[in-house]
């Protein structure tokens, strides 16, 4: 299945944390990386008195399920580092599975495609860049056509 991450860190070198763990990710059997986008730096939305993020999409292959992946990004935050702070607050590395494939997840612990795509203009800045003709699978229009929405709607 083909799959798009967002990592994100605010602390202790960001963007260094964001390659240890693509890194970490790579060494997976049941994961290959294929594309990552650029790094983009943002300021904190909704808990403002932190440093900006370092936020990145990757695109992956896997055997996993959704579920399966869920506790697999759970699992690497804790194993790279990642302490429970407040929530929206300072993460060493933080990890959201936007796309699984087409498919369209909503459970207690997993909704898929991840609501904050079309809320944070960043998440379709990168995806836009890596994958502009994708379909959103509850929205019916292409990743590109969200990106327009959002800067014609004023989101910026």
């Amino acid at each position: 299945m083909t799959v798009w991450l967002a990592l994100g860190s605010n602390l202790d070198n960001p963007e260094q944390q964001l390659s240890k763990t693509i890194n970490y990710i790579k060494e997976k059997c049941y994961i290959t990386v294929m594309n990552r986008s650029r790094v983009v730096i943002t300021k904190p939305e909704e808990y403002t008195g932190q440093p900006d993020f370092a936020n990145q999409i990757l695109e992956i292959e896997t055997t996993l399920s959704p579920q399966e992946l869920l506790a697999f990004c759970k699992a690497t935050e804790i194993a790279l580092g990642r302490q429970p702070s407040v929530p929206k607050g300072p993460r060493l590395i933080d990890i959201d599975i936007m796309f699984y494939n087409n498919d369209v997840i909503e459970s207690e612990t997993l909704t898929i495609p991840h609501p904050a795509i079309v809320k944070r203009f960043y998440l379709l800045e990168l995806l836009n860049e890596m994958i502009p003709d994708y379909v959103h699978p509850n929205l019916g229009k292409t990743v590109h056509e969200l990106y327009f929405d959002f800067i014609n709607k004023g989101g910026l």
